[in-house]
């Protein structure tokens, strides 16, 4: 079992002038980032796993504060990635209860290839009514020849507050 995590808000990627990669959340982003954390409090998270892009880090990290877990970068997140590369590399046993936060553009890729093979199978048929929300989550578990997964609609919750902020 692990976790797919769509990255939370971060405004609107057209109206952003700097480099895309540094695009932070958002207010919603942030409340976003925090409702994860309770929509996670009842999975045991071993690791936290991001793509290099900023706001993907920005929604794991008050996660990674609650559980106190590092946030690791893994370049097969990022939005430009092979999906067949990170498909291999979700097929790791080590990866049980990690926490993944990616791009919609990568995971509606990863589900293409799933349906394709015709091993993907959801709990309440989300992938067939659309694209992952930002902030929303996937909780995934693998056997062989299917992948099974239940859609978390994303929460929005005040931040907390960090001591040294």
């Amino acid at each position: 079992m692990f976790v797919l995590v769509r990255h939370g808000h971060a405004g609107d990627k057209r109206l952003w002038e700097g480099d895309d990669a540094l695009r932070p959340l958002d207010g919603r982003g942030r409340r976003q980032a925090a409702g994860l954390v309770a929509s996670l409090r009842h999975v045991d998270v071993t690791r936290l796993l991001s793509s290099p892009r900023l706001r993907c880090r920005q929604t794991l990290q008050p996660l990674a504060h609650r559980l106190a877990l590092p946030v690791t970068t893994w370049d097969v997140l990022s939005p430009d990635a092979d999906v067949r590369r990170l498909d291999r590399r979700l097929a790791d046993p080590r990866l049980h209860g990690a926490v993944l936060c990616t791009h919609g553009e990568t995971l509606d890729a990863l589900f293409d290839l799933w349906a394709r093979r015709r091993t993907f199978v959801t709990v309440d048929d989300r992938a067939a009514a659309g694209p992952t929300e930002k902030g929303a989550a996937w909780i995934v578990a693998t056997d062989v020849g299917h992948v099974w997964a239940r859609y978390l609609r994303p929460l929005q919750l005040r931040p907390p507050v960090l001591a040294g902020r």
